[in-house]
């Protein structure tokens, strides 16, 4: 084979995923954001294709659709060099890079703000997710996991703030909320705070790669908001006769993190 030729096949590989990605239909983004999202999440495709693109997401509310905001993608060639398909995402609240690799994928300078109903409403909760309120902000350096295995590596913070439920006392704010989330690959630990509000916290959640998850956690009132939340910290555990708060110690079985 001439150098020529061999220079030609070369290139030929090397440009042949990006071409692929500039011919791809954007529709397959919306397959796997409704596949991701269990039928509660969308992506309304306004134009574009896998290569770069706009749309609008949406989470189901009830009975309706529920618009969160517009969202973009642009692919980032650079990272085929890498052995990876990279793009630069704008989301919800702010944005992100992510790339696609044969190991897993990761998540980069994430920032990502939407109301607690769609957030929360994704979850195995007993409330329906019209019945939470307040906004969720989500922000992570780092974050990647394996496509064969649920083990993860990276750390985030998520902010609730406004935190309330129809369910609750009326749907009486009962604070804002922040977590600290850090994943190893051995496990995932959990820390959440007050920040403000009648309804304080103080708790920890760890979860093991076989999928035992360990919480506990501490709920106290305001004085002057006490006898209202009475029977909402009633609810969350038995009171600690040392501190007077409520505590709760529970061990539950997860999803195994390991696949």
């Amino acid at each position: 084979m001439s150098a020529a030729l061999l220079r030609w096949c070369s290139v030929t590989v090397l440009l042949l995923p990006l071409l692929l990605a500039v011919r791809a239909p954007a529709w397959l983004i919306a397959e796997a954001v409704g596949e991701a999202g269990a039928g509660r999440w969308r992506l309304q495709i306004q134009a574009g294709s896998l290569w770069a693109g706009t749309g609008g997401l949406e989470f189901r509310d009830e009975a309706q659709w529920r618009d969160l905001g517009p969202v973009s993608w642009q692919v980032e060639p650079a990272e085929l060099l890498h052995g990876g398909l990279g793009f630069r995402l704008a989301l919800p609240g702010g944005g992100a890079r992510l790339r696609l690799a044969p190991r897993g994928w990761e998540l980069a300078d994430l920032r990502l703000g939407l109301p607690a109903s769609a957030l929360l409403g994704s979850l195995p909760l007993p409330l329906h997710p019209a019945q939470w309120a307040g906004q969720m902000d989500l922000a992570a350096t780092h974050w990647g996991c394996g496509w064969n295995s649920r083990v993860c590596t990276g750390e985030a913070r998520l902010r609730w703030s406004g935190a309330a439920s129809a369910a609750l006392l009326g749907g009486l704010v009962l604070g804002t909320y922040e977590a600290r989330v850090s994943a190893t690959g051995e496990g995932l630990q959990a820390h959440a705070l007050s920040v403000s509000g009648p309804l304080l916290l103080e708790g920890a959640l760890s979860l093991a790669p076989a999928g035992q998850a360990n919480l506990v956690a501490d709920f106290w009132g305001e004085s002057a908001q006490q006898a209202l939340l009475e029977p909402v910290l009633g609810s969350l555990g038995a009171t600690d006769p040392r501190t007077g708060r409520h505590h709760l110690s529970l061990e539950l079985s997860a999803p195994r993190l390991g696949g």
